[in-house]
């Protein structure tokens, strides 16, 4: 039941960003794009710390409260569209690809379930079975938009500089937001042991800095900032907040970590500029609908990779970290294997394991998050890099055009 009604829900939320977004460049004003974009980057920063907070609390009450929330918000948001919004007519109403539609769909939920399988085992074949089938049925995908006769979606623009660089400022604003935020959520709770509201108000600088930086970025971008820049600045900015978090893994205060998140949260922010305003100027005529709804395809990607990969990481590594201890202090195999059971069940419900397993277990899992973060900032570094290499070689080109 649970996992339906998230599916009902994210095929309405889907459908309500990507319209969202499609709307920034029906309203921005002539010249305005880059601060139109950061305004709804602003909205949506604020929209999470009220989710954030307010779900923080109410998960303090009863977990099943949380979820009130949305559809509270999506009501008033329904009446809000009716009377403030202007009528767009549709655009590019031919028949597309539906069979494409089924096999881009089919090949996202095959890859990223067999990721999220990652985190049982490194080994299992059906595991890599399954993200092969994934990637091939992605691949069916890209082959079938260059061979039928009204393709959902302009496979050429691949071949493209800035969308490429879009794509990589979309990578380095959504996998960072997933595992930046599971990540920390997750220390602070299992391992400093704070409560739901308490994590919520911990955020609460981190989502603030990222309104503020969206809009100073925003200005900056409007004024000349090139998406250049701005993506090799998110790429140094995210370097730094993930090796910030990586220094301060033994620290119990999560005032430690605040610094760390800020820097995360101005990097992602510097991404997620480009990313909107790259994709919204790439977008051709024909098929702007699906082109500026990639944005939301692209970036759930990212954003269910950045889940399951960091999830994947701290997972494998925490076992080993727990097994490898364990056994150095003369632990046999079965006393091994109830440590991991007993840590397990910590997870789920909160019931204590004896204070050896626990110590070994809170080890392991501080050194897992501390390289886990040393991986993701050498990533956000390298892909904000290429971004930005990218982002410059467009540039030129069009200017030679």
């Amino acid at each position: 039941m649970y996992i339906a009604g998230q599916a009902v829900s994210g095929v309405g939320l889907g459908a309500v960003y990507a319209a969202a977004f499609a709307y920034i460049q029906v309203l921005a004003a002539p010249g305005r794009l880059p601060s139109a974009v950061a305004t709804f980057a602003a909205v949506s920063g604020a929209s999470s710390v009220l989710f954030t907070l307010g779900g923080g609390v109410l998960a303090g009450v009863d977990w099943r409260a949380a979820f009130l929330l949305v559809p509270t918000l999506s009501a008033l948001g329904a009446l809000a569209v009716l009377v403030l919004l202007p009528t767009v007519a549709p655009q590019g109403i031919d028949r597309r690809d539906v069979i494409g539609q089924i096999l881009l769909a089919s090949g996202m939920i095959v890859f990223l379930y067999g990721v999220s399988q990652l985190a049982t085992s490194l080994t299992a074949p059906l595991t890599w079975i399954v993200i092969g089938v994934g990637i091939l049925l992605l691949a069916l995908t890209a082959w079938s938009q260059t061979r039928v006769r009204h393709p959902f979606f302009p496979i050429a623009l691949f071949r493209r500089p800035l969308f490429l660089a879009a794509l990589c400022a979309g990578f380095v604003f959504n996998f960072g937001v997933a595992a930046s935020f599971l990540q920390l959520t997750n220390l602070w709770q299992y391992v400093l042991g704070l409560a739901p509201s308490a994590v919520a108000l911990w955020q609460l600088p981190i989502t603030v800095t990222s309104i503020g930086g969206a809009v100073l970025l925003g200005r900056l971008m409007t004024r000349g900032m090139s998406p250049r820049t701005s993506l090799l600045l998110s790429g140094v900015l995210t370097a730094a907040g993930f090796t910030a978090a990586a220094l301060a893994r033994g620290v119990d205060n999560p005032l430690v970590f605040v610094p760390a998140g800020v820097l995360i949260a101005l990097g992602v922010t510097a991404a997620a500029l480009p990313y909107g305003t790259l994709i919204l100027s790439e977008a051709p005529a024909d098929f702007y609908g699906p082109v500026t709804s990639s944005r939301t395809t692209f970036g759930q990607l990212f954003y269910s990779m950045g889940t399951a990969l960091s999830t994947v990481v701290v997972t494998q590594l925490t076992i080993g970290g727990i097994v490898s201890r364990l056994r150095a202090e003369g632990s046999g195999e079965a006393d091994v294997s109830a440590a991991l059971t007993a840590v397990g069940v910590y997870a789920k419900d909160g019931t204590h394991p004896s204070d050896a397993v626990f110590a070994a277990a809170e080890a392991a899992y501080r050194d897992a998050f501390g390289t886990l973060m040393v991986g993701l900032a050498v990533a956000c570094l390298l892909v904000g890099v290429l971004g930005a290499w990218l982002a410059a070689r467009g540039a030129r080109a069009a200017a030679s055009a």
